[in-house]
């Protein structure tokens, strides 16, 4: 048999990502794999791609990744900073709205799991604790040594 082919007893796996976007804007909710997807264009979105995702054919396993965005200098963070660098961060809206969020590690180590443990269905990748706008961008002004309007 050549390699990365399988038998017909080849189970069939899908990870598939989305986004913590699923459930909408529901502030004050504590929310898991089991609440509903909101109604904003993004849940709507999460909700037709897990969908899509769920097609992957007759006994295939499929896990959707509901993820928060990645909090790294190549993620989420890559606009924030150039702003600060520039003297120019602060609140984003009113930067008290609850901002989900996870590490590069994280998300890595949360993936892997999924993997290792060959667990099938939805699964939230966030961070541990909440955080608002204005903790992240105050946690990296202080990080950048710049001010935060």
């Amino acid at each position: 048999m050549a390699s990365g082919s399988c038998s017909i007893t080849c189970a069939r796996w899908l990870i598939s990502a989305s986004a913590v976007g699923y459930y909408g804007s529901v502030p004050g909710q504590v929310l898991t794999e089991a609440s509903p997807p909101g109604n904003t264009f993004l849940a709507r979105l999460c909700v037709a791609w897990e969908a899509e995702a769920a097609l992957a054919g007759p006994g295939a396993r499929v896990a959707t990744l509901r993820t928060a965005p990645i909090v790294h200098p190549e993620g989420v963070l890559k606009p924030l900073i150039l702003l600060t660098r520039l003297g120019l961060g602060g609140p984003i809206g009113r930067g008290t709205q609850v901002w989900p969020w996870i590490s590069l590690e994280d998300e890595v180590r949360g993936i892997r799991h999924v993997i290792d443990s060959q667990i099938a269905g939805p699964v939230n990748l966030t961070g541990p604790t909440p955080a608002s706008a204005n903790d992240l961008g105050f946690a990296l002004a202080v990080r950048m040594n710049r001010p935060f309007g």
